[in-house]
């Protein structure tokens, strides 16, 4: 993984006239993290602070801004209109583009009363590409559709459109994911990203070009339209902030006017989403937590081509209701997938040099093509690197050709479709959704592929200098934490790309109660997340701490002898009406550590297998008696040895001899023995008996459910209850591979840890525990 560092934005020498201007617009008294915030994020002009925090204080842009181009869609829809031509709307089922597809179908019906002329149409996102194809565009054909409004895509479908003009069919494209080289042979071609980027529409998701679409013509037709233009807005909200994309000029607007009209939606199914999202604890503004997520589960887990979009536009109350609590139930399945895909693709990555790797491309005849995109934004985001990951699941192309399709995620600033493009040769297809890319390309052309895309990389950028960054804001101590803190920072929502949610620094600060907890959904549902609860402390705030979660991190990671630099994100959890901290990065605080130039050739001492007399150990030293699997076991002794200005005795065994045949009977006979005598056991005692890591046995407990094996964890305790046997069958085989799989390589770990010249060890752990930021 590259360096991740922390970069502290500047808050001295703010002019108390600038502390004066936030209260004032504010219409606080004080307001002194907010102005820090703000100037520390280059906010510092009057009038462009006015418009940030105050959106009343902004104009708007008229529709008219589009200039021909919407003309020429106001002149073709009218003539649609008037001549009884059959119009239908190429939608999609996710993101910005099912709200875009939803408030086009519900603000033009009133333009198209006879239910016969008006349409929709979803690409199969089982068998069709997303974007425009052919097959689509004939099926539209043979119903007599001669006007297709194309929404959130077909900026780079050049021959689909060149297709449907040999069909007698025209096309108004509503887009902004990718400016083409020439201007599409369409009837209307609104793409924001005609304009120079300071133009108020250049952020412009596709709901937002749809929504100056309906502005304009509630203009030009008033007396057709009766529904309130701004009862659109909640599908606005939404699809705005699904893209990860930068929110500034009326994108900022638009979201900031219409939160109120979706956090009062009139819409059944979305109503019941944000109960949903509140009682989870989740934010419904949270792109990753929130009301998308579930509806992009919808269309990954049922592969429904409009589940979706009834969910948004149904007025039936019970269907409404029933279909929200099935994205609800689809959302905890696909995080479940997800978590299961992510595994996998890690494991691949273990087989990766990463210190040559520009960026990780990963192919899987497993996994589901669907659910790609999000897993490839998590990966990318964990290993700081570009990252695509492809699917070669049942799919064939009319040559017969093995097709592998995917999504990618960049990160770092890298231009991932800009590279992608130059690639354009070896692609079947390309669709680029700002942060994340759709693309599919024959197998066989993968590795040249792969090779392209990192040469590229490593020519354009000096690949060794590229850190992950953390931007902090604020440097707070944990009694500032809480409501007063929260409503000033929330003062800068809608947060996005250009404005991220507020990182707040709190230093030398130490846990307690770190642990982890099981979950069950309202259904009884086992919600498989890996999320450490724990209580924060500082000097500030000695006897009453503050609560925190870390996800997809385990409590043994937080040493509670240990002070740490914490990087965090404020949040309020509207279930419990508490406030709390999510753990970004943390870091060990510098009281922790020495200068390591002191005594360090002697600070090991090696007696592993007895290579030498064994050192009586009287408290003068620090022992390692346990085989380490990750460099973190041995770091931290090694620093609690280097602090204390101690030596560090390695003094375990590892012979690798364990037959994993026998240590999963083992394993299975444990686990009889305790459902027979309905015996709990401590997860420490099972660890050592077993002698594999915390992490291998939660994989282990995650495997075996497939066998009919259900346990319940208990604070440090755990229980099995096995229901049903699956033995020798086929998932009983796979779930005993799966075991044997973790044991081998964790076995190959603590095989390195055990012969590793020490000298080596000394090296890597000198550069591990460097925590200059």
């Amino acid at each position: 993984m590259k360096e991740t560092k922390w970069q502290i934005s500047p808050c001295d020498n703010i002019p108390r006239e600038f502390f004066e201007q936030v209260n004032h617009i504010t219409k606080r008294n004080k307001s002194d993290y907010l102005a820090k915030l703000l100037w520390g994020r280059g906010i510092r002009d009057l009038e462009k602070l006015r418009e940030f925090l105050d959106n009343n204080s902004y104009q708007p842009s008229p529709a008219s801004e589009f200039g021909r181009e919407i003309k020429s869609a106001l002149i073709r829809l009218k003539k649609a209109r008037d001549e009884g031509e059959k119009v239908a709307i190429w939608g999609n089922v996710y993101g910005d583009a099912i709200t875009t597809t939803c408030l086009l179908w519900e603000g033009l019906k009133p333009f198209f009363p006879d239910e016969s002329q008006w349409s929709y149409y979803f690409p199969d996102n089982l068998t069709e590409f997303s974007g425009l194809n052919s097959h689509g565009i004939d099926l539209l054909k043979k119903k007599g559709v001669t006007l297709i409004i194309v929404a959130d895509t077909g900026s780079s479908n050049l021959a689909e459109i060149n297709y449907a003009q040999t069909l007698a069919m025209d096309m108004i494209i509503i887009d902004h994911h990718i400016l083409p080289d020439e201007r599409p042979p369409v009837v209307s071609f609104l793409n924001p990203l005609n304009f120079a980027d300071n133009h108020p529409f250049y952020t412009f998701s596709g709901v937002a070009i749809a929504y100056k679409l309906l502005e304009a013509l509630y203009q030009q037709f008033p007396a057709i339209f009766s529904q309130p233009l701004t009862d659109f807005l909640d599908l606005v909200v939404i699809g705005l902030l699904t893209e990860v994309t930068e929110l500034k000029g009326d994108s900022r607007y638009l979201v900031k006017q219409g939160i109120p009209f979706l956090k009062n939606t009139k819409r059944i199914g979305l109503e019941t989403l944000l109960k949903l999202c509140q009682q989870n604890g989740d934010r419904p503004m949270d792109i990753s937590q929130g009301i998308i997520q579930r509806i992009n589960a919808i269309s990954y887990i049922h592969s429904s081509t409009d589940f979706a979009f009834q969910l948004l536009t149904t007025k039936n109350s019970d269907l409404g209701k029933q279909l929200a609590e099935k994205a609800e139930k689809a959302n905890l399945n696909l995080k479940e997938l997800q978590n299961e895909i992510v595994k996998q693709a890690e494991k691949k990555i273990q087989e990766l040099d990463l210190s040559t790797t520009a960026v990780i491309i990963l192919t899987d005849n497993r996994w589901e093509k669907n659910i790609l995109a999000s897993v490839a934004n998590i990966v990318s985001k964990k290993y700081t690197l570009p990252t695509i990951l492809l699917s070669t699941k049942d799919s064939f192309n009319q040559d017969n050709l093995i097709i592998a399709k995917g999504y990618g995620s960049s990160i770092n600033n890298v231009n991932l479709d800009e590279l992608i493009i130059n690639q354009r040769d070896l692609l079947e297809s390309f669709i680029k959704y700002s942060n994340t890319i759709e693309l599919s390309l024959p197998l066989e052309n993968i590795e040249l592929f792969r090779d392209s895309i990192n040469q590229q990389i490593k020519s354009k950028i000096n690949w060794d200098y590229l850190p992950s960054i953390i931007p902090i804001d604020l440097m707070v101590s944990v009694r500032e934490l809480g409501e007063n803190l929260w409503q000033e920072l929330s003062l800068i929502e809608p947060c996005c790309l250009n404005n991220s949610t507020p990182k707040l620094l709190i230093k030398n600060a130490w846990f307690s109660k770190p642990k982890n907890v099981n979950h069950s959904d309202k259904y009884g549902q086992k919600i498989k997340y890996i999320k450490t609860y724990f209580t924060i402390y500082d000097e500030s705030s000695k006897s009453h701490g503050f609560d925190g979660i870390w996800w997809e991190h385990y409590p043994s990671e937080i040493n509670p002898d240990y002070r740490y630099d914490v990087v965090v994100e404020l949040d309020y959890n509207a279930k419990i009406k508490d406030y709390y901290i999510r753990i970004i990065a943390l870091k060990l605080a510098v009281e922790n550590q020495v200068e390591k130039k002191v005594n360090l050739s002697s600070s090991i001492i090696d007696n592993r297998c007895q290579k030498s007399l064994l050192i009586n150990n009287n408290s003068t030293n620090i022992l390692l008696n346990k085989c380490p699997l990750q460099w973190v076991e041995m770091t931290q002794k090694y620093d609690e040895a280097i602090a204390s200005q101690r030596s560090l005795i390695l003094s375990y065994n590892h012979h690798n001899k364990n037959d994993v045949e026998e240590l999963w009977k083992d394993f299975l006979g444990i686990i009889k023995y305790l459902v027979e005598k309905n015996y709990i056991i401590e997860i420490e005692k099972l660890l050592t008996r077993l002698s594999i890591s915390e992490l291998a046995l939660e994989c282990i407990l995650n495997a075996i459910e497939d066998i009919g094996i259900i346990y319940e964890k208990i604070d440090n305790k755990i229980m099995f209850k096995q229901t049903k046997s699956f033995f020798e069958s086929e998932v009983y085989i796979k779930t005993k591979n799966c075991f044997e799989d973790i044991i081998n390589q964790e076995n190959l770990q603590k095989t390195y840890f055990y012969q590793v010249p020490v000298n080596i060890l000394e090296s890597e752990m000198n550069k591990k525990t460097d925590y200059s930021s």
